[in-house]
């Protein structure tokens, strides 16, 4: 059955039973399932079940739209509920999403306009009014919110969501408490200093998250298209379309793959009398599983009927294919050694085949019984032959028919005169070529020359097997009129196989008839992991997936000013082929001093400064930079790609006998403002208040002394040693670019309290690379 034919209100059903980013994805694969994917019935499970109650006093944000409409305008605009609180859905999961407003969060001193003022920030702030932090030592903001209009079974995160004026250092307490309804915030049970004895200070710059509870992120946020269906239920559904549809529906995801290629989907693509066949056959087949067992058929065909008939599938449909050998056809005078020999040739299924000597009767004929037929399937019935090069009298046209006659017909009643006596003679074996171009007329037809074993064959004709008849196929090849003798021909046998419908199965059955630049102008709008695995769905799908429209908006604006000032030479021929060239192959730019590369995943850009770009301590003196500090270097923030968040890591390696690199260091990354000076502040002042917790050498160099030597060994980092160069890298820190700083980005990574004396370290620069996600 083909996914097409399902009707959209079952395609809804299921579609309704994934989540919201499957259904956007499940609405591109054709006309018929965007408009179930787009449906209010599936948008409406989406919704949250009180989403009209939260709506009751926003009817003119609601009117005239669509359950997806709605959905996509909650996740993009939240709206204000009781002025303090605005509400809004998770676009990925449809979970419920609250900001609580600084009017309603209990803020200490938050009354003492010397320590807070109200500020309103109209374009910038989806509240009235914002708290104003003037100064004060005390930092405590709380807010509270009831679980019940929390969506459940679901992990929450809580951000504190502020502006920061410039840079402040300072340790900040995180922590998220559930406490008892209508709790009072003042109660010594569970004050602000008892909640602080459970959670250590950390230290941050810049930027900071708080009531952050610990858990991992959501998996939607890394997974592709999942159904959150269970394996057999999703196999039911995909046993209900065809084989080229699993294979296709396979490449969506690892539990799509798990479904599509289990025994339960092949079983049904496998004819259901498939076992008892293979019991009549000699030939052995090794088959872990039905998949296999189903492309074997497809590709192997195997002899049944003591080697007289070839059985295999056909690779679209699953539908039954059979050889008959020309040991069982009805050929005239083949027993008769003048006119035929029995040969055997490598290149043939069968054991022997029918040589030619000399006919001028040429009759050849076979049947099979319809109930060895797949049904409701249009079959056709093709002669499979040689022609030698000294072949003769084919320059002819035959007589060929396919028809259904009682079962255990007798082959001279009627004779073969009275059943061709209406039928023209239009079909010629030798090759279009070879005819002489006066006697071919529009009917002619030739002999298809493409099969992939290198033989010809010759359509005879066609039959609607509907399931139900009780008889056998007469397939008749005929040239008994002209008496022209006739020798050099080579008969296989009569091959029966499903009719292909070209435009089906060349254009795809689940496919999107959109222009291409259509289907370009979509992919564009994803990402290029997106692009690649979309590639993989048809011919039509990859052009548009593979061009340079679609690519050009995964490369960075300022990619050609940059390549400008880069000395190396990119050959690519297409934008697909420059941003991989980009993301494999860094390239110099900046005099050499610095690289530059795309992330693989995201198309943001990434940077490495070299060694001789980064400020690092008494670097003119050979004999001192290698051990008395580490790199300290900048960067500006409008060379990265904006909303994005990046980290620094410092990238070096490790001589074979080091040297005081087993204290832990100093890192950090800011930022500040635009030239400005290493001196000032300096570095003692910078670091003052930011703890030594990064160990340059790996975690299994160091001693348990040493390791001892941190308070909280959980708070250790060390050395990421799964860089494909084979070098070290040390993450030094994060940074958010919104894309309007007018700054440098200062990567710190020092050890200067010790007094210890250092060496046996190579650097090779820090790199800024997003954050993978």
């Amino acid at each position: 059955m083909d996914l097409e034919k399902l009707p959209e209100g079952c395609i809804a059903e299921v579609i309704g039973m994934t989540t919201p980013a499957d259904a956007c994805r499940l609405s591109l694969i054709s006309r018929h399932f965007k408009s179930a994917a787009d449906s209010d019935a599936v948008w409406d499970k989406f919704l949250p079940a009180e989403t009209n109650e939260i709506l009751l006093h926003f009817e003119s944000a609601t009117d005239g739209k669509s359950k997806k409409e709605l959905y996509l305008t909650l996740s993009d605009n939240p709206i204000l509920i009781d002025w303090n609180m605005s509400f809004s859905l998770e676009k990925w999961s449809g979970k419920k999403s609250y900001m609580i407003a600084a009017r309603r969060l209990r803020i200490a001193w938050g009354n003492d306009p010397v320590c807070w003022n109200w500020k309103s920030l109209p374009k910038s702030s989806r509240f009235k009014e914002a708290w104003k932090l003037i100064s004060f030592g005390w930092f405590d903001i709380r807010g509270r919110i009831e679980t019940r209009i929390l969506f459940p079974s679901t992990t929450y995160k809580a951000y504190l969501v502020y502006r920061s004026t410039g840079v402040n250092y300072a340790a900040t307490l995180t922590a998220v408490v559930a406490r008892a309804y209508g709790f009072d915030y003042n109660d010594e049970d569970l004050g602000l200093r008892e909640i602080n004895k459970h959670f250590y200070p950390s230290a941050v710059l810049g930027e900071q998250t708080l009531l952050e509870e610990p858990g991992e992120l959501s998996y939607l946020r890394n997974t592709a298209v999942v159904m959150n269906l269970p394996e057999d239920c999703l196999a039911k559904v995909i046993g209900l379309t065809t084989p080229r549809d699993a294979c296709r529906l396979s490449l969506i995801s690892k539990d799509y793959k798990s479904a599509a290629d289990s025994d339960a989907v092949w079983d049904k693509f496998l004819p259901p009398d498939t076992n008892e066949i293979l019991s009549h056959s000699d030939s052995e087949i090794a088959s872990k599983s039905k998949k296999e067992l189903y492309f074997t058929l497809c590709n192997n065909p195997i002899l049944i009927d003591d080697g007289k008939m070839s059985f295999s599938l056909d690779k679209w449909s699953g539908k039954k294919c059979y050889m008959i050998a020309a040991r069982r056809l009805r050929i005239a005078r083949v027993d008769y050694p003048l006119n035929w020999k029995w040969i055997s040739l490598p290149q043939s299924r069968f054991k022997e085949m029918a040589k030619l000597r000399a006919v001028i009767w040429l009759e050849i004929r076979g049947r099979i019984e319809t109930r060895m037929l797949s049904p409701a399937t249009t079959y056709k019935a093709y002669l499979v032959y040689q022609l030698k090069k000294y072949s003769c009298g084919f320059h002819w046209p035959a007589v060929v028919t396919v028809g259904l006659r009682a079962h255990g017909f007798d082959y001279e009643c009627p004779d073969l005169m009275e059943i061709t006596a209406g039928i023209k003679q239009n079909v010629y074996l030798l090759p279009r070529r070879a005819i002489q171009r006066d006697l071919v007329r529009n009917e002619s037809k030739f002999p298809d020359e493409g099969r992939e074993d290198g033989w010809l064959e010759m359509e005879l004709g066609e039959f609607h097997c509907r399931g139900d008849e009780d008889g056998e196929l007469e397939m008749i090849f005929c040239e008994i009129k002209t008496g022209a003798s006739k020798h050099g021909l080579h008969v296989q046998g009569i091959e029966i196989r499903p009719a292909r419908i070209k435009k089906t199965m060349e254009n795809t059955a689940v496919m999107m008839d959109l222009p291409e630049g259509c289907i370009a102008n979509m992919i564009g709008k994803t990402t290029p992991r997106d692009a690649c695995r979309l590639s993989l769905i048809s011919t039509d799908f990859k052009s548009a997936a593979d061009s340079d429209p679609v690519w050009d908006k995964f490369l960075p604006p300022d990619t050609n000013e940059i390549l400008s000032h880069s000395d190396s030479e990119i050959d690519a021929k297409s934008k697909k082929e420059l941003y991989f060239t980009l993301c494999d192959n860094p390239i110099l730019i900046d005099d050499g001093k610095m690289s530059f590369s795309l992330d693989k995943w995201s198309g943001k850009k990434c940077y490495m400064i070299a060694a001789r770009n980064l400020r690092i301590a008494w670097g003119d003196t050979p004999r001192y930079w290698k051990w008395k500090s580490l790199p300290e270097s900048r960067i500006e923030t409008r060379m990265l790609s904006p909303s994005t968040t990046y980290k620094a890591y410092l990238v070096y390696k490790l001589a074979e006998h080091t040297n005081g690199l087993h204290w832990p260091a100093v890192v950090s990354v800011g930022t500040r403002a635009y030239g400005f000076d290493y001196e000032c502040p300096g570095l003692m002042e910078l670091t003052a208040d930011i703890k030594g917790n990064v160990f340059l050498a790996p975690q299994k160099a160091l001693q348990r002394p040493e390791l001892e030597r941190m308070p909280d060994l959980s708070e250790a980092k060390f050395p990421n040693e799964g860089r494909g160069d084979g070098w070290l890298e040390m993450e030094l820190g994060e940074f958010h670019c919104q894309g309007d700083e007018d700054g440098e980005l200062e990567m710190i990574c020092c050890e200067i309290k010790t007094g210890m004396s250092k060496s046996g370290l190579l650097v090779q620069g820090i790199e800024v690379r997003p954050e993978r996600e």
